[in-house]
């Protein structure tokens, strides 16, 4: 049985075969906070119990990378930290009691406990504490000598801060056992209050020792965070976000992340400054720095530390950036000279790598770039991890400091923890004696090799010989990064799949394996918009991780190709609306929804569509017969038993509020305005206007009014006659090969529209979508590239005008207020332009 929180963790630390106990969903309930505890269920995500209880200024301090999904549950299995570990300490640290489920079914509440009283043994924590306080009073001897040197974190059971005395705490021998003692499902845990000022420094370097120099002279100097980030990291930083180019020097070999916390401003920006002239008196190799006690900045400055790994998964090619050493612990005061020793290791392999690093508990995280579909990458993956982890030991190290040692890292156990690991074994006994819970790791006799348990990445020549025409062979793939299941080296006959959407350059594999699987699309974060559908549902299945995960399953033989049209896989495909936030907001930027449309497609052309849905995808036919009778057809749609029906039927609820049917079409009235052919005349500038269904059949009066303001700067307007809508329902419902059909009218007359010097502009965001988006996916070739490059939402079309200064500004003010919700299409292509 393996209990697992957001599927985070980079280690496979809930991986095995058997029983998953998925509690994110349901477990979920905060209590309101006392004076400096909070009870907190396992399920809770550690932002979101931030959110709850910042109304009561107060927060939970340990903040891993990813926070904004990590459950507490997980947090409290591996013991989790984060930036913030020198003024926070880990979760471990934090907590003062857990309830937990043992294997045997039993809960029993685990805190404090007096092994050596008399009546110990009376209740199932008390007998716990007693059989864990023998054993570890006999290893006595052994706990004062830790496998490690002056390291903060450790890995296995944290057994040296367990007993103090007749007191054990069994809380804290649950933090760190990587779900092998029972399932933890709430906790008691400590709090502190919100600090009044963060200040936030970053220092750039021309080389990467004088960084690590710097961090370990900040040692003892009140840091509450100290991060280390090298070239690579930097590099990407600015070329995957323009906002860091100006900020980000070039040339900086590394970058040190210092925060300061305080009581004011004034003299949290003291201590940074005397910081940095310290550091400017002892480190000539110091470019330039940034300081800031303004919170959208540090924001801002935050976010280069926390999200520039994800981004790495931006990059394209073979060789990917891989977790499998990126959980080092290292005395702090040794970080520099490891560093070299690394880089020297890395240069012998011909490996290049990127480095992050909590500095001042020197936390490393190495990421190499390998391509795991080469087997010579496979051997080399476990030759560096021998390499380095030696290092490590040679250095009084830790292979395992915060992430767990899961399934990549339990080959090492038994050289790290030496005799420690009986002792583990032992208490393992204690409280599961029947080796229920999370076995085959760290514990088993026989544990995993670092690359028994890689992820399977198709092989190139395979997938694309499965593939219909249209594939360029000529790309390398880039495999995904986190290490989940078997190994496998080529897809078998049963996996062939024709596709249907157009996938160039064999992007369909690029796209799923592009995954890492970092799971940041759980988010419920509310400064983001990642998935509304896994908001309310909650469910794995939901998330947008679990579309490209069934299509590499699929591609690696893990799934039979029958699966991906399955009624199974479109049950999970409906749960994707098309909103394309999840693309927006993703680190690696995964093209999820047309991975989705992938997969609805394939469904609907072996099963075909409901009469519903077929209904559904053709409203413009039914809104054309019901203008022909407007006063019945509105009396309809708000008649209580109309709308009963119509939810009877087609599955619209009661409450939702239909737009009415138009006596006159917008076409109609733009023909009589003579709007509907084009111009010969050599206008400045001139639009075609895409009107698309709702301005066409419900609301024409929006149709005129955007011609009015278009008109009025002096931008000739032509409305293409035969235009037809854009058909999004039915791309999103998977009805492609219909669709292809029908948009054929539209890829003529816009493209010939913008041969003729019109841009195209339309007042419907996800009409716009479909232009830039959708219709090069269904109708590949020049028509539909150039329809693309020269389509706009109106809106946008106007402010690209104001930013040039080229807009009339003589409108009359109108004294109102508006409230505005920007759609989630029209964010999107807000990122296009």
């Amino acid at each position: 049985m393996y209990p697992r929180g957001g599927g985070s963790g980079l280690a496979g630390q809930s991986l095995g075969r058997g029983i998953v106990l998925d509690l994110s969903r349901y477990m979920r309930r905060v209590d309101a906070p006392q004076s400096d505890t909070v009870r907190v269920q396992c399920g809770v995500v550690q932002a979101d119990l931030n959110r709850s209880i910042g109304k009561y200024n107060r927060l939970f301090g340990p903040d891993p990378a990813t926070r904004s999904v990590s459950s507490i549950g997980s947090m409290l299995a591996i013991d989790a930290a984060g930036s913030h570990f020198p003024q926070y300490g880990s979760t471990g640290d934090c907590v003062e009691s857990v309830e937990v489920v043992l294997p045997s079914g039993e809960m029993v509440e685990l805190n404090q406990h007096d092994w050596a009283a008399e009546n110990a043994a009376d209740s199932l924590g008390g007998q716990l504490a007693r059989d864990v306080g023998l054993l570890l009073q006999q290893a006595s001897a052994l706990l004062m000598r830790p496998p490690w040197g002056d390291v903060s974190r450790g890995c296995g059971y944290r057994v040296e801060k367990v007993l103090d005395g007749d007191r054990v705490n069994l809380a804290r021998l649950m933090c760190g056992a990587e779900g092998t003692l029972g399932v933890i499902t709430e906790a008691t845990l400590r709090v502190q209050p919100i600090p009044r000022v963060r200040g936030l420094m970053l220092v750039f370097f021309s080389r990467l020792e004088s960084a690590a120099k710097a961090a370990v002279d900040l040692a003892g100097r009140n840091v509450a965070a100290c991060d280390l980030m090298d070239r690579r990291l930097l590099e990407i930083a600015r070329e995957t976000e323009p906002v860091y180019e100006t900020i980000i020097p070039r040339g900086a070999e590394a970058m040190l992340l210092v925060e300061i916390q305080g009581e004011d401003p004034t003299s949290v920006r003291t201590q940074l400054n005397q910081i940095l002239h310290r550091q400017q008196r002892r480190n000539r190799n110091i470019v330039s720095y940034r300081l800031t006690t303004d919170r959208e900045e540090r924001n801002l400055l935050w976010r280069l530390a926390r999200r520039v790994i994800p981004r790495l998964y931006r990059l394209k090619g073979s060789m990917r950036p891989l977790p499998f050493v990126e959980d080092i612990a290292i005395p702090p005061s040794r970080l520099p000279e490891f560093l070299r020793v690394l880089q020297d290791v890395l240069k012998s392999e011909r490996v290049t790598a990127t480095l992050f690093a909590h500095a001042l508990q020197g936390q490393v995280d190495i990421r190499p770039f390998l391509d795991l579909a080469s087997p010579k990458d496979q051997v080399k993956l476990a030759r560096l991890s021998e390499l380095i982890y030696e290092q490590v030991l040679q250095f009084d190290g830790c292979v395992s400091g915060e992430h767990a040692l899961g399934l990549s890292r339990a080959g090492w156990a038994e050289r790290q923890l030496g005799p420690r690991l009986e002792l583990f074994r032992r208490v393992k006994r204690v409280f599961d004696p029947d080796g229920v819970l999370n076995t085959g790791k760290f514990l088993s006799p026989t544990p995993p090799k670092v690359n028994e348990n890689l992820r399977p990445v198709p092989q190139f020549d395979a997938v694309v010989a499965s593939f219909s025409a249209g594939v360029d062979t000529g790309m390398t793939e880039s495999p995904a990064a986190e290490l989940d299941s078997a190994p496998e080296t080529s897809l078998p006959a049963s996996s062939t799949l024709p596709i249907i959407l157009d996938w160039p350059e064999n992007s369909l594999s690029y796209t799923a394996r592009s995954c890492n699987g970092c799971g940041r699309c759980r988010t419920s974060a509310q400064a983001e918009r990642m998935c509304p559908v896994f908001r309310v549902h909650k469910g794995e299945e939901a998330s947008p991780r679990a579309k490209a995960n069934l299509l590499r399953g699929v591609l690696t033989g893990s799934l039979e190709a029958a699966d991906f049209e399955s009624r199974e896989m479109k049950g999970i495909s409906d749960l994707c609306f098309n909103c394309h936030q999840c693309r927006l907001e993703c680190p690696a930027s995964v093209n999820i929804p047309k991975l989705v449309l992938e997969a609805k497609a394939q469904h609907v052309a072996s099963h075909g569509l409901s009469i519903r849905d077929r209904l559904l995808n053709r409203l413009d036919l039914l809104a054309y017969w019901a203008s022909r009778m407007p006063r019945v057809a509105n009396w309809s749609l708000s008649n209580p038993f109309m709308r009963w029906l119509l939810e009877k039927i087609f599955g619209i609820g009661q409450s939702r509020k239909l737009p009415k049917v138009a006596r006159r079409s917008f076409l109609n009235w733009a023909s009589r305005a003579k709007l509907a052919r084009t111009s010969r005349g050599a206008s400045l500038r001139k639009v075609a206007y895409f009107a698309d269904q709702y301005v066409n059949q419900h609301n024409p009066l929006l149709g005129r009014a955007i011609v009015e303001v278009l008109q009025h700067q002096n931008i000739e307007v032509y409305v293409p006659a035969n235009q037809t809508p854009s058909y999004a329902a039915m791309i999103s419902s998977g009805e492609i090969a219909q669709a292809r059909k029908l948009i054929r009218t539209n890829v003529e007359i816009l493209a010939e529209a913008v041969r003729q010097g019109y841009d195209i502009v339309t007042s419907e965001p996800s009409a716009a979508l479909c232009l830039q988006q959708e219709y090069p996916s269904l109708l590949p070739g020049e028509e539909t590239e150039l329809i693309a490059a020269n389509c706009y939402e109106v809106s946008s079309y106007l402010w690209r005008l104001h930013g040039r200064g080229q807009l009339e500004l003589d409108f009359r003010p109108t004294p109102m207020e508006v409230v505005y919700h920007q759609p989630c299409h029209s964010r999107v292509l807000d990122q296009k332009e």
